[in-house]
């Protein structure tokens, strides 16, 4: 297979590629349909994009192109996801998911949510929600590659982000990235259980600075099928974890 990874250089999940694959091309630089890379490319796997993929590139891989996002969606799309987990006080993790002609709002794959505790600065938050999706997606990719991870819409709702909106709280920032999330997170608001909840494990609320959805449950991604389980409002059970991927 020939893989295209687009992103930084220095990326784990491109130097993973290289220690799996047999043929690996890489860019950071904008993506055109005339570059050889991608004409000769199966799969197309991105991290730390800085550049918008075109709907016309993207139709080159169907369902063969997917993101890595460090933030658990449909929660902080964009940039500075890392931070707006903090200021807006939106659940955190990690997701790979398909890509589409949005930012961040492909199908997702898998995700999975983390805590962290308030002596987390933002620098030493953002390490940790790195590898643990680079770990995501070492554990993931030999069945996403062979198209078994078909993924499944995002809920509705989230929150979104462009860089500029980072300079509504860069006063908040008072020792850049070294700063303490605690002096970051937002004050509890009271939250509300949306359709798309499952699982409840925890209450986390968005408000604050930045915050641009209605305050919710925090849950984890446990599905039976297509069927929300474990705490959605139909009641229905089911005594297995949702699976994305389909090793058989």
């Amino acid at each position: 297979m020939n893989v295209l990874f687009v992103g930084r250089a220095d990326s784990p999940v491109l130097a993973y590629l290289r220690e799996v694959e047999a043929h690996v091309a890489s860019t950071s630089r904008r993506l055109h349909r005339a570059d050889p890379r991608v004409r000769r490319a199966d799969f197309l796997v991105s991290h730390g994009y800085r550049h918008r993929i075109s709907a016309r590139l993207l139709a080159r891989f169907p369902g063969r192109a997917v993101n890595l996002h460090n933030s658990l969606l449909p929660w902080n799309r964009g940039m500075d996801a890392t931070l707006w987990s903090f200021v807006d006080g939106t659940p955190k993790g990690v997701t790979i998911h398909h890509m589409d002609a949005g930012i961040d709002t492909g199908d997702i794959i898998v995700q999975k949510e983390l805590r962290f505790a308030g002596d987390e600065t933002l620098r030493s938050a953002w390490w940790r929600l790195q590898a643990e999706l680079v770990q995501l997606f070492e554990d993931h990719w030999p069945m996403i590659r062979k198209g078994r991870c078909p993924g499944r819409p995002q809920p509705a709702g989230g929150s979104y982000h462009f860089s500029a909106d980072r300079n509504a709280v860069v006063h908040l920032l008072t020792e850049g990235w070294d700063t303490p999330v605690s002096a970051l997170t937002a004050p509890a608001q009271p939250g509300v259980l949306t359709p798309q909840a499952v699982h409840v494990v925890g209450h986390v609320e968005q408000g604050g600075i930045g915050a641009r959805k209605a305050p919710r449950e925090v849950v984890e991604a446990h599905h039976c099928g297509d069927r929300h389980v474990e705490g959605h409002p139909s009641g229905e059970d089911c005594d297995r974890p949702w699976r994305p991927c389909q090793d058989q």
